[in-house]
């Protein structure tokens, strides 16, 4: 469109100029009155002939000079009129166009304005000329046609400095061409998009009906936790419709209903996956445990969009785990009694002995009495473990030297333990609170299996290190190692490691109860192991939970 009403104006400009060639007639004179008039204006000054611009003395009007028949003067004078009217409606509608789109983004405005201002003064000099014909204005006729000049100069080197531009701009095939293939482009991206619409429905529904498939409970949730859809299972078991905010309340037994709720929150605000046990209300009422775990659904900027999560029904687990933990609590308190008796007659009969010397009946006895010993042991580990499920271990704390109660248990380890040394490079004089006897438990589990699970070594390494925020106990070992895919196990219920569960005895529970223990204090145990280069066990322990 530029490009067009630029065009138009470089071929307006040539036939408007072409409009000013008329034939100049001569008035009939004699010589004695054009040399007097001569005469009187060779002298004049500038000022004098613009202070005189409408002074019409000088010459006669153009009817009187030459020979004009009636038709020829009317018809010269109403084609200027025809002109003047057209060239002075072309502005007042280019001009009320401006005015309009005067908030339009118009190419080059001021070319439009110095094409009025151009078709304004030509207007205007063909208006002086008829005029003429009457009143012999020619002063004012220059002065026009002065101003017309210029105005015609300044356009045409005006659109020489925007020809480069314009040349730049498409013509009307080549912006069509363009619309065509952005049409094109556009309905194949529209296309694709509703196929990718379609698709999204399709694994939408795919997703929905497996949800539905699922014999356990499956919900979702908006990004700020808001649940937004649930499957049948819901309402099977619990009788209510949805498990929005409301219902989620009436179904959660009141003493888990606090603890799930600021951990749901905790979770969306984080983004960590939210893992609780809660007892969920069944239609008549009575209660049952399920398992609640949901993951978020994050964009590539880490954000979250939305939550899917699931309810798995851990009733007959936690019953069967109750009826273990009863059965081991029992049969531990039931061992003990007669554990207790036998310890206290072969303690009898050693003293009975005394010195002398009835062999093969003392060696038999200290075999006996370090028999009981880990039998002892075996029935605290179970007690302990039945104790931690039940969350019924109570730690009594007090203030000791770490660095005095692990000097301690190494001596009685190096009394007994003839194959190691055992190596302690202490680090940490200063006391500490925390349950000792519960400490020293772990230190005691941690030692013992350093030596266990290292027969082909003859030293175990002990250090103590106090950091800025916490304390370390260090038990390095130099046995066969661990595998990186089993040390996350280590610490599971009755797990051993496969390359030494045929090499050393025990249930598999010391570490899930040095670990648990370690947690009750806010701390952990970590391994660094690699095999065939020993292991590292640190007990770390906040210093904010020693004060």
């Amino acid at each position: 469109m530029k490009r067009k009403a630029l065009s138009t104006l470089f071929f307006m400009v040539p036939i408007i100029n072409a409009c000013h060639s008329e034939p100049i007639a001569s008035c009939s004179s004699t010589d004695e009155t054009v040399s007097g008039m001569y005469a009187s204006v060779s002298d004049e000054q500038p000022s004098e002939f613009f202070a005189n611009i409408f002074d019409t003395s000088l010459w006669p009007p153009r009817w009187q000079c030459g020979t004009w028949s009636d038709f020829h003067g009317w018809f010269y004078i109403l084609s200027d009129i025809g002109i003047w009217l057209a060239y002075f409606a072309i502005p007042v509608i280019l001009g009320f166009f401006l005015y309009k789109k005067k908030n339009a983004d118009l190419p080059f405005p001021g070319i439009l304005l110095l094409f009025i201002s151009f078709i304004l003064s030509c207007g205007l000099t063909h208006l002086v000329d008829a005029v003429i014909f009457w009143e012999p204005v020619y002063k004012l006729s220059a002065v026009m046609r002065f101003i017309t000049a210029v105005v015609s100069i300044g356009t045409v080197f005006a659109l020489i400095r925007v020809t480069p531009k314009v040349l730049q701009y498409r013509s009307p095939q080549e912006l069509e061409k363009i619309v065509e293939e952005r049409t094109e482009a556009l309905q194949r991206a529209n296309e694709k998009l509703a196929i990718e619409i379609r698709e999204k429905e399709a694994v939408k529904m795919e997703s929905r009906l497996l949800l539905e498939s699922l014999p356990i409970i499956a919900w979702g949730a908006d990004a700020e936790g808001e649940s937004n859809y649930v499957n049948g299972r819901w309402e099977e078991y619990t009788g209510l419709e949805s498990n929005d905010d409301e219902n989620w309340r009436k179904a959660v037994h009141p003493d888990d209903l606090k603890i799930g709720e600021e951990l749901w929150d905790h979770c969306v605000k984080t983004g960590e996956d939210f893992i609780v046990e809660q007892r969920l209300a069944a239609r008549d009422g009575h209660y049952e445990w399920f398992l609640v775990k949901a993951i978020a659904i994050k964009d590539d900027k880490n954000n979250i969009i939305k939550w899917i999560g699931t309810d798995t029904n851990i009733h007959e687990q936690k019953q069967s785990e109750h009826r273990k933990d009863t059965f081991l609590n029992m049969a531990s308190h039931e061992l003990r009694i007669p554990l207790t008796s036998i310890k206290a007659y072969i303690e009898l009969l050693k003293e009975i002995l005394g010195e002398e010397k009835y062999e093969p009946v003392p060696s038999y006895l200290d075999k006996a009495y370090r028999s009981t010993e880990k039998l002892n042991t075996l029935i605290t580990e179970l007690l302990d473990v039945s104790r931690i499920q039940s969350g019924k271990v109570l730690l009594n704390k007090s203030e000791f030297d770490l660095d005095e109660m692990i000097q301690e248990v190494i001596e009685i380890f190096q009394h007994d333990c003839l194959t190691h040394q055992i190596v302690f490079q202490g680090g940490v004089s200063n006391k500490i609170v925390a349950d000792k006897g519960r400490i020293e438990q772990i230190v005691n589990n941690l030692l013992s299996n350093a030596i266990k699970y290292s027969p082909k070594a003859d030293k175990v390494v002990l250090r103590t290190n106090r950091g800025a925020e916490h304390i370390q106990v260090d038990v390095t070992d130099f046995g066969c190692g661990i595998a990186v895919e089993e040390q996350g196990k280590l610490f599971d219920q009755f797990y051993r490691s496969s390359g030494t569960a045929k090499s050393a005895s025990g249930l598999g529970i010391g570490l899930y109860i040095s670990q648990e223990i370690a947690k009750q204090h806010g701390g952990i145990i970590k391994i660094s192991s690699e095999p065939g280069n020993g292991s590292t066990f640190s007990l770390i322990l906040p210093l904010q939970d020693m004060s």
